[in-house]
Parts: C-alpha cells; structure tokens; sequence
C-alpha cells in the first residue's frame, strides 16, 4: 500500500510533417515509453524523466489499373532468332525495364545484372548493353 501518490498530466507537443501526401492518408501513431527515471530530491519535490517514442505510419491510396484479361499469342521463333544475341540501347522517355526486357526477350534481372544496376530503374538517355535469352 503507497504511503502516499500523485497524478499529473504532462503536455507534449510533436509535430510530424510528411511531404508530397495529400489530404486522404490514413496513419497510425505509438507512444514509448523507453526510458524512465523518478528521484525524490526531498519530501515534497520529486523529479521525473522520461524518454518518450512517438513512431508513426503513413498510408496514402494510390489507384492503379488491373489487368481484366490477358490474351496469349504464340511466339514468333524466326524474329527471335533473327534478333541479335546482344544489343546496345539508348532509353526512351516512357520506357522501362519492363516495356525493354518483354522487347528484347530477356528479363528484368537480367538487364541489371549486365549494367551493373543497384535498383529496377532507369531514366530517359541511360545507355544499357541487354542480351536476348532463349
């Protein structure tokens, strides 16, 4: 049984800024309490501290187009045979690994690998080397 207690209610103030989000995002906060000290420096005074965690998660909704049916198409062996084994390619405006590795019929890993590429993204003017597999 406490010989005697106290309530109070601290204010803390944080401020989060999140930029380029818009006004419909969602987000979860949680406090933490990681550090917690309490002296009494005499019988009326006591002294509180506290390392306090605020983390916090954004969601924002992003609308993407789904693909509703897909239509196979046998491939062409003769084009693809004619097609050089390695090519050099300047990157185009809307291009991506993707549009160039369904082009030259090989793979988005493979493309990386051969340049050296750290991430899955190029930009307009990027010169890469891409060889076809079979």
């Amino acid at each position: 049984m406490p010989i005697a207690h106290t309530e109070s209610i601290l204010p803390v103030e944080q401020l989060i800024e999140i930029p380029d989000t818009s006004k419909g995002v969602r987000y979860e906060l949680q406090p933490i309490i990681e550090q917690f000290s309490l002296e009494l420096m005499d019988g009326a005074v006591y002294e509180v501290k506290a390392s306090v965690c605020l983390e916090a998660i954004v969601f924002e909704e992003h609308k993407f187009d789904k693909i509703t049916e897909v239509e196979e198409q046998p491939l062409d062996m003769e084009a693809l045979l004619r097609q050089p084994g390695l090519i050099g390619h300047k990157v185009g405006r809307e291009e991506d690994l993707w549009s160039m590795a369904r082009a030259y019929h090989t793979t988005i890993e493979k493309i990386c690998e051969i340049n050296h590429l750290e991430r899955d993204e190029v930009y307009p003017g990027q010169k890469l080397v891409i060889a076809k597999q079979m």
